[in-house]
């Protein structure tokens, strides 16, 4: 059984408790949906700790050049790569990684050298 299938169940016995877009989540890591609890067997037991099961969405205020501030909707299972594509996407840029990166390097030259 996957986790996607055991957080069907929850969702079904408790509906009101759990969000769409949930997941499971243990000290700092999204687990796999295709995975099962037993690839995850060994760090439950050594880690000691509760797993969670917490929504991956979250929203991210940005303030764009033109000093308006927008907030969008990011998941935090996704690579920082996948972000700034989404973040492009919904924004309404084009190439906004090539953006991103050379504002990055701005950022790191005024602040480093």
């Amino acid at each position: 059984m996957t986790l996607s299938d055991i957080l069907k169940e929850i969702k079904e016995k408790w509906p009101d408790k759990i969000a769409d877009n949930s997941h499971f989540f243990l000290d700092g890591e999204w687990f796999r949906d295709e995975a099962t609890l037993g690839d995850y067997d060994a760090k439950i037991q050594k880690s000691n700790l509760r797993v969670l099961v917490k929504c991956s969405d979250r929203p991210l205020r940005l303030k764009l050049p033109d000093g308006s501030i927008k907030t969008v909707t990011v998941d935090q299972r996704d690579t920082v790569f996948q972000v700034i594509q989404s973040l492009g996407k919904k924004l309404g840029l084009f190439h906004f990684f090539k953006h991103f990166l050379f504002c990055f390097f701005v950022f790191l030259k005024k602040k480093f050298f």
